[in-house]
Formats: structure tokens, C-alpha cells, sequence
């Protein structure tokens, strides 16, 4: 149940990415368009309030998308958490059969998601863009309940049954992870 629980965050990690990924490309996009109007008409203004208030606006509107990107990556998280409570409540938990793999698997599935989530914070903070360090949020807490199914089949390894200890304990990390975002973007 940790295993397929931690799978589901690593893949909800994908779709979060990918909804980070469409609001920065919208950003980027509409300051291109943005650009392209300023460049085009005369005198160096946007043809409508001047090159100043274009900026303005294409900032807000940018915030605007950005926190709207983070709230719903919130609601994703705390959904998908709640889900994970359910599911560790209600399945019966599966031996796992080739544990060394597990291992293996989970080790590499840490280490990128580590990498992954401080990078997307640094550049987050270093863009100013919540979302993206929102997302980079969410991958350092899939690191983390990574560790945590690391710690359960490395118990299972040795004859101690952790499963549903760790199942909770990674839906509980998602839903701290969703929260937070979702109070960092209100």
C-alpha cells in the first residue's frame, strides 16, 4: 500500500509538473506577444496605455495564473492525500515479492526527486514564480515518502511489517505538502 501510494504521488508529481509547465508557457507566451505589440507600435508604446502599463498588466495577469496553477495543484495534493487515506484503510496489502529491487528503485526515485525538487525551488525563488517552487515543494515531499517506503520495505526486508504505518505516513506528508501550497498561493 506505501509502495502504490508513493507511486501515485510520483505520478501526480508528473501531472503537476506538467500544470506548472502550461502556466509558465502561457506566462512566457503572453510576454512574447507582449513584446511583439510593443515592438510593432509607434513611439515605443503597446498602442494602449504605453509600454509601462503593458508591463503592469502582464505581471498581474502572470501572479494571477501562477497562484490560480498553485491553488489547483493544492487541491490535487490534498485530494490525492485523502485518497491514500482511504486506500491504506480499506486494501489489503500485496507481499512484495523482489524487495532488493524495491530497494534499488526507491533509492533512484529519491535521489532524482531530491535533485528535481531543490532545483525547481531555486529557480522558483529565482524567478519569482510560486508555482514552480510550489512544484519544486512537492517533489522534496515525494522524496520524502520515499524514504519513508524505503524504510518500510527495508523493515519488510528483515520480518517487520511496516506497510500500513507507511502508507498513512506518506498521505499525511502529501497532505502537508498541499496545504502548504495552498496557503503560500491564498
Amino acid at each position: 500500500a506505501a509502495m502504490r501510494a508513493d507511486a501515485l504521488h510520483s505520478a501526480s508529481d508528473v501531472l503537476i509538473s506538467a500544470l506548472v509547465f502550461l502556466s509558465v508557457w502561457i506566462g512566457l507566451r503572453q510576454d512574447r506577444n507582449e513584446q511583439e505589440r510593443a515592438q510593432a507600435a509607434p513611439n515605443g508604446t503597446d498602442g494602449r496605455n504605453g509600454h509601462a502599463a503593458g508591463n503592469a498588466s502582464r505581471k498581474a495577469t502572470q501572479v494571477v495564473l501562477e497562484n490560480l496553477t498553485a491553488m489547483l495543484l493544492s487541491l490535487l495534493l490534498m485530494g490525492t492525500a485523502a485518497g491514500f487515506l482511504v486506500s491504506s484503510a480499506t486494501r489489503r496489502a500485496y507481499a512484495v515479492n523482489r524487495i532488493p529491487l524495491a530497494i534499488a528503485v526507491v533509492w533512484v526515485c529519491i535521489l532524482l526527486s531530491s535533485f528535481l525538487g531543490r532545483y525547481k525551488i531555486r529557480v522558483g525563488r529565482e524567478e519569482g514564480s510560486i508555482s514552480v517552487e510550489a512544484d519544486g515543494q512537492h517533489s522534496v515531499m515525494d522524496m520524502y515518502s520515499s524514504v519513508v517506503v524505503l524504510v518500510a520495505l527495508l523493515g519488510n526486508l528483515i520480518g517487520i511489517r511496516l506497510d500500513a504505518l507507511a502508507s498513512v505516513i506518506v498521505s499525511l506528508l502529501v497532505l502537508k505538502a498541499g496545504s502548504e501550497v495552498m496557503f503560500s498561493s491564498i
